[in-house]
């Protein structure tokens, strides 16, 4: 089971909030058995934990609820086909473009995770050693730069060891973007991309097995190329960024800031492990 976060602005909603909050949150556990977080009037930490939170890593299923944040502005990332079967070029907020390319064996990965919904069976990949640019002719660098503050290498460099063949959302560079603006300070990213053997490995190192309960999904939005780390000790200032920047899950997990653009979330959705 989840916990809720009422992540709010400096606003006229967040003071009535704060006031009521600890009545919320007993009415909240009471009626729909869920965990709640919430803050005082007197600035004291409320905490009413219906139980611990379910697989929620990366994923936000089955016992995240969604919290007062912003609603989400409905981006997700691009088709992964273009309408006529062929791969996209994928143009990022810096303005370069990438030539997608399909591939076969990393499609195959995908099999057993991927589903007719929030997660489908990607065919096109970015092939880091051939970041040509159909636009401008320009064969780019790894190191080239897809946002107004995050290059290439930050997002997908993790994943070299185990392949070249990545998927990147220009939504979530975006998106990270304007995470940065919200806190006016650098981000330093310990995670983007992640393949599914990647992903299986990162659990391995956890637990020992392909995934962990309430800490590594088997099925990571990290897969699907629209997922961040943050490397920061997390806490509700994180939190509120991630909500401002429209991310749609915002996962204050254990030494990092998880944040996504999880479909199946419609106003920003805060879970704390």
């Amino acid at each position: 089971m989840g916990v809720i976060s009422f992540v709010e602005s400096k606003s006229r909603a967040f003071a009535i909030f704060a006031a009521l909050g600890v009545l919320a949150c007993v009415l909240l556990a009471s009626v729909g058995g869920l965990g709640c977080s919430s803050t005082g009037a007197d600035g004291a930490s409320v905490t009413i934990d219906a139980g611990p939170i379910d697989n929620a890593d990366d994923q936000g299923d089955g016992g995240t609820v969604q919290d007062a944040g912003p609603e989400t502005d409905g981006d997700v990332p691009p088709p992964n086909v273009d309408t006529d079967g062929g791969c996209p070029v994928l143009k990022f907020p810096s303005g370069v473009n990438i030539q997608t390319k399909a591939d076969a064996k990393m499609t195959a990965e995908y099999t057993g995770i991927s589903d007719k919904g929030s997660y489908p069976l990607p065919v096109c990949f970015i092939d880091t050693d051939d970041l040509y640019d159909p636009v401008t002719g320009d064969m780019n660098t790894i190191d080239v730069m897809v946002g107004e503050h995050f290059a290439l290498s930050e997002l997908v460099s993790t994943e070299l060891p185990y392949g070249h063949k990545v998927l990147l959302s220009p939504v979530l560079i975006a998106k990270l973007d304007a995470y940065r603006n919200a806190l006016g300070t650098e981000v330093d990213l310990s995670s983007g991309y992640r393949s599914p053997a990647h992903q299986r490995a990162v659990c391995q190192s956890l637990c020992g097995h392909d995934s962990c309960s309430g800490t590594c999904a088997a099925r990571s939005r990290h897969s699907w190329g629209d997922a961040a780390d943050h490397a920061v000790v997390p806490s509700a200032h994180f939190a509120n960024a991630g909500c401002v920047a429209r991310f749609n899950y915002v996962f204050r997990e254990g030494n990092h800031m998880h944040l996504d653009l999880n479909p199946d979330h419609t106003i920003c959705t805060v879970d704390i492990l």
